[in-house]
């Protein structure tokens, strides 16, 4: 398996925006109207006032000639694109490259992007939809997943530890959230990649800190949990 392991702030991708939180407001106001005024015929104004904000938006990103992309922004992989760069590191210890390009952060997301998966509105959330399994064509696929809620859980939790050991097998990985549960108020959510286990427990590839290389020491709590495997016959 590939060592190689990337950081979200890596100057070369560190810009690159993968959601726009004003364009998500804007969109999901949208939404909302036309249900109201689906269902009861109200909100016409305010759906229409929406709109234009949002054509104000557009208008203002092709006026530039190119999307104003900065590290400092809270839709860049810097700030919150740890979950993306777990993926790019998963594929490259698998050792899977997507359209025979290394699977770095930046080759990921435009992998998500062009599979209309990751667009500045953010990704898709269906439980229906395994985002991996389409970007890499079958060969790396979700297999289990456990969310253990808000409150989250320690390392002595036995269904945890059941779906970590299966990380003993070179065909398979966890990404684990280690942070805060994704939708609480507030989500201060982080997303790291379990690869096997060792002697401190479990070793994990950490994209925001390089030093962080044990799970069970450098985190306590645990939220949610994905468990992907390589199926190397896919072609």
């Amino acid at each position: 398996m590939k060592t190689k392991i990337y950081q979200q702030d890596d100057k070369e991708w560190r810009h690159l925006l993968w959601y726009d939180n004003n364009l998500c407001q804007s969109i999901r106001q949208i939404t909302e109207y036309i249900h109201a005024y689906a269902e009861n015929r109200i909100c016409k104004e305010e759906l229409t006032g929406a709109t234009k904000v949002l054509c104000t938006q557009i208008d203002e990103i092709v006026k530039k000639g190119k999307y104003e992309q900065l590290s400092e922004h809270s839709g860049s992989l810097s700030k919150s694109g740890c979950w993306h760069t777990s993926v790019a590191n998963m594929l490259t210890w698998f050792n899977v490259k997507l359209k025979n390009k290394i699977s770095n952060p930046k080759i990921v997301l435009k992998a998500f992007q062009e599979s209309f998966l990751c667009t500045l509105t953010g990704y898709v959330e269906n439980p229906c939809v395994d985002p991996l399994s389409i970007i890499s064509k079958g060969k790396v696929q979700l297999v289990k997943y456990r969310d253990f809620g808000p409150k989250g859980i320690n390392k002595k939790n036995i269904e945890f530890n059941a779906l970590l050991s299966t990380t003993s097998h070179n065909n398979t990985c966890a990404i684990v959230n280690v942070g805060s549960h994704e939708f609480e108020g507030n989500s201060n959510s982080h997303y790291v990649l379990v690869t096997n286990k060792n002697s401190d427990g479990y070793k994990i590839q950490d994209p925001g800190w390089k030093d962080k290389v044990s799970l069970f020491d450098s985190y306590k709590k645990y939220y949610q949990v994905s468990v992907y495997q390589l199926f190397s016959d896919k072609k």
